[in-house]
């Protein structure tokens, strides 16, 4: 049987569900062993032992116990060029030793949670080709093999499939018969219990098997069966009614305390300047009396904001403030809750609003840029925030159909702020979060908005965005 890796692949994640989809992925392609690692400590210590017979790294970056950064710089350190992939929900390329990650070795690949289930396997067969140039399919056997303990760990097949198990010379014997269905799973159990490591298929049975399972468990990360709190939080009912409900949010989002407490801070401090200011003071006064979408967005686009651009190296002097302002100020012109929840022009709320509300949606962007002093004003930097605040980088946005190179990363990040609050107030439950950042992906992960949805991604790291 001709197989693309001739050796071990060492795959390092926290999460056992990611170790045992890969495993499932990349075992027609391997003659050798999967060694397992949750994380990077582990796996230098497993790389020290079996480095001659490891043919391919797979790690993630983020990990409790050590992140991935520690197996690459061993790697460097001691110039190992074994293939190496980074799985990562944010792109750590600010971050050493993985500065030059992309450009310093052609086998290196980097792939970007949340995963797109069948574009990652068509990445990791896509980079396994790499190593044996010229062959398209790599295995064209008529059987394929399927590790057996995941298989039995993870069958759930309605559809009907021969399976085989291979004899010492080569013959294949059928023990699951497509016509007599209903007693697979036990008999998958039996063949295991005996000693069994491999089961084979037929290739149009083995894709349809593993996209089948791979279905069941991205059901199950969208129900977040593997978020780290307990399961009492799994699905827990988000709360944006105060500030305090906006922080206890954060936290179970995954942003910690000491982050929390500076934005308190610099929220405070913000609010302090702006009361010095009369026409500010004023503005901010009707904003506190009010309850509702436009306070609750307003603040909780301002601790998103802060939280995300926390996380990059080199910040703007005074942006929190800045942010902060935008965030608040941001639907001053508009009285209505139901008028500011709106945020698309293609939006069936949007389409049922009668012309007169219609234009007010699509305009107080600007008249609210235009009452902190517009293009000029001492506030003018604020009031651009707030003008672009609904724009998207296709140009789909409002109120002038800006696209990414008309926006610069900060105000990329700022417009991600405002839609990232308004979605978690809509919808309210962590559970949600995952499928938003698929969404995002598809919008956000481009041009001058790549850095924005990378530190969206790594602030929100607690939530696990497969």
């Amino acid at each position: 049987m001709t197989s693309l890796i001739e050796g071990k692949v060492l795959i390092v994640d926290d999460e056992k569900l990611i170790r045992d989809i890969i495993s499932l992925m990349i075992g027609p392609y391997l003659n050798g062993e999967i060694l397992e690692a949750a994380s990077g400590p582990e796996a230098v210590e497993i790389l020290k032992k079996d480095l001659s017979a490891i043919q391919l790294i797979i790690s993630d970056f983020y990990m409790p116990d050590g992140n991935g950064d520690v197996l690459y710089q061993y790697m460097k350190d001691h110039n190992l060029t074994i293939p190496f992939i980074l799985c990562s929900s944010s792109r750590p390329f600010d971050k050493k030793p993985f500065t030059e990650f992309e450009s310093e070795r052609k086998s290196n690949l980097f792939l970007q949670k949340p995963f797109d289930f069948d574009g990652f396997l068509d990445d990791i067969f896509k980079v396994l080709g790499k190593f044996k140039a010229g062959e398209e399919d790599v295995v064209d056997e008529k059987f394929l093999r399927f590790n057996a303990k995941l298989l039995v760990k993870y069958f759930n097949m309605k559809e009907k499939l021969d399976i085989y198990i291979r004899l010492p010379r080569g013959k294949m014997v059928k023990i699951v018969d497509a016509a007599n269905i209903g007693t697979e799973k036990e008999t998958l159990e039996h063949f295991h219990e005996k000693g069994i490591k491999e089961f084979f298929l037929v290739k149009d049975s083995f894709k349809l098997c593993v996209e089948n399972i791979l279905s069941n468990l991205k059901e199950q990360f969208q129900e977040f069966d593997n978020y780290t709190p307990g399961a009492a939080e799994k699905k827990l009912d988000l709360v944006f009614d105060s500030v305090d409900g906006i922080r206890s949010a954060l936290k179970v989002l995954g942003v910690s305390d000491d982050v929390i407490e500076l934005i308190d801070n610099v929220v405070d401090a913000t609010e302090g300047l702006i009361g010095e200011e009369a026409s500010l003071g004023k503005l901010l006064t009707q904003i506190r009396a009010r309850e509702g979408y436009i306070k609750n967005h307003g603040y909780l686009t301002a601790y998103l904001a802060c939280a995300m651009i926390d996380q990059w190296d080199w910040k703007p002097e005074g942006i929190g403030h800045i942010l902060i302002m935008a965030s608040l100020f941001q639907n001053i012109t508009l009285d209505k809750d139901e008028l500011a929840a709106i945020s698309s022009w293609e939006s069936v709320e949007f389409s049922s609003l009668t012309q007169e509300q219609q234009d007010e949606v699509l305009k107080h962007p600007l008249k609210a840029g235009e009452l902190l002093g517009g293009k000029s004003g001492p506030y003018s930097q604020i009031g651009r925030f707030i003008e672009i605040s609904h724009e998207r980088p296709d140009g789909t946005g409002f109120p002038k159909g800006l696209k990414a190179d008309d926006i610069d990363e900060v105000e990329a990040l700022f417009i991600l702020a405002v839609s990232f609050a308004h979605e978690l107030m809509e919808k309210g439950t962590l559970g949600d979060v995952p499928v938003l950042a698929t969404d995002f992906k598809d919008l956000y992960n481009s041009g001058t908005f790549q850095k924005a949805y990378a530190a969206f991604l790594q602030t929100f790291s607690q939530v696990k965005f497969y």
